[in-house]
């Protein structure tokens, strides 16, 4: 992926679950930490926090 550091990734679809810090998008599990960041649709951070399934990460 062209722009991204090797340890970054962009990911988009629907949330299937969140389990504390995992995040389970189209049957990938993401271990996630202090250094990940979660953008809205205006490439905003968000905290974890306001993740739902369902929505569209």
């Amino acid at each position: 992926m062209r722009g991204y550091a090797r340890n970054e990734i962009e990911f988009t679809a629907q949330i299937e679950s969140i389990l504390g810090s995992d995040v389970t998008i189209n049957g990938i599990t993401f271990v996630t930490d202090s250094n990940t960041v979660f953008l809205d649709d205006n490439r905003m951070p968000v905290a974890i926090s306001s993740l739902v399934v369902g929505m569209w990460g």
